[in-house]
This record gives C-alpha cells, structure tokens and sequence, in this order.
C-alpha cells in the first residue's frame, strides 16, 4: 500500500503541474499552428484570386481574337463568293 508522504504528494503535485504546462504548450503549439495555416491559406487566396482573374481575362481575350478571325475569314469567304458570282472571268485562282 502506497504511503501518502508528504514527498510523494509533492511528487503527484509536481507530475500534475508539468502536465498541465505540458497541455498549455501543447495548446499553444496548436494554436500557432492553426494561425500559421490560416496565415498560409489566406495568403495563397489572395495570390490565386488575382491570377484565377487574369486568367479570365485571358481566356476570354483569346476567344474575342478567335472569334473575330472567323468572321473576317467569313466575310472574306463571302467577298469571293460574290465576286465569283459577277465577275467570274476576274478570279484570281491561287
């Protein structure tokens, strides 16, 4: 049977306050790392948003410029037709 001295009670007293400061640094390690990740995540959104725009920006720029040289292919298309139509003697055959 265990003999409730004073050293051993000293002993349990001194293993709950290390656990405790334990705990504490253990809380405060977390705590740190959940303000490092928030940090990271809130940097990386605020890199991506502006490029996600670019991108856009991009994209949509690239589809104007193709959908415009399929017009003036069109219209160029259209142009000899018509010209084949009155002038068919003027073709210009390449």
């Amino acid at each position: 049977m265990i003999k409730l001295t004073k050293k051993f009670l000293f002993n349990v007293f001194l293993l709950k306050v290390n656990s405790l400061k334990f705990i504490k640094n253990v809380k405060t390690c977390f705590l740190f790392l959940i303000s490092w990740l928030a940090a990271i995540g809130l940097s990386l959104v605020a890199i991506s948003f502006p490029l996600g725009i670019t991108a856009t920006c991009l994209l949509n720029t690239l589809c104007r410029i193709k959908r415009y040289v399929e017009y003036i292919e069109a219209r160029k298309q259209m142009l000899e037709s018509q010209v084949t139509e009155t002038h068919p003697d003027k073709v210009v055959y390449k």
